[in-house]
C-alpha cells in the first residue's frame, strides 16, 4: 500500500518541479522588475498550480493513510490543518511553520479561483513570490522526510 503511495507522491513532486522549471524565465523577470499584467497573471496561475499540486499530495495521504478527507465548504483549510497534525496512523506530514506559510498560498489559490484576472494585484502577491523558493524547499524536505518514514 505505502509503495504505491510513495510512487504517487513522487509523481506529484515531479510535476511541481516541472512547473517550477518551466516558470524560471517568468521568475527571473519578476526579480528584475515589477511584472506587468500578463506576467502577474502568469505568476498567479503558477501559484495556483503550485498549491494545487501540494494539495494533491495531501489528498493522497488523507485517502491512503488517514482514510478521511474533510468535506464541506472549508475542506481545503481542514485538509491543510489535518496534514499538520500527528494522528495514530502517521506523524504530522508538515511542520507548524510550513503550515503557516502554506495558508498564504491556500488563501491566494482560493482568491484566484473566484476572481477575475484583472483583480490580481502584484503588491498582494509579492510576499508569495518572495517566500516561494524557501517555501518549496521546506515543503520538499518535509515531504521527503515523511515519505522516508512510510
Amino acid at each position: 500500500m505505502h509503495k504505491k503511495l510513495k510512487i504517487k507522491i513522487n509523481y506529484e513532486l515531479s510535476q511541481i518541479e516541472k512547473l517550477i522549471e518551466k516558470s524560471q524565465t517568468l521568475f527571473q523577470k519578476c526579480k528584475l522588475s515589477e511584472p506587468d499584467f500578463i506576467e502577474t497573471s502568469a505568476f498567479a496561475s503558477v501559484m495556483h498550480s503550485f498549491y494545487t499540486g501540494i494539495e494533491s499530495i495531501f489528498i493522497l495521504i488523507a485517502k491512503s493513510i488517514d482514510k478521511k478527507v474533510s468535506e464541506g465548504e472549508r475542506w481545503h483549510k481542514a485538509l491543510l490543518k489535518q496534514m499538520s497534525k500527528e494522528i495514530r496512523a502517521r506523524d504530522a506530514v508538515i511542520s507548524d511553520c510550513l503550515y503557516t506559510r502554506l495558508i498564504d498560498y491556500l488563501e491566494f489559490r482560493h482568491f484566484f479561483r473566484h476572481a477575475y484576472g484583472f483583480m490580481v494585484d502584484w503588491s498582494k502577491m509579492k510576499k508569495l513570490f518572495n517566500d516561494f523558493d524557501s517555501t518549496w524547499e521546506i515543503f520538499r524536505k518535509e515531504i521527503r522526510i515523511f515519505i522516508g518514514k512510510l
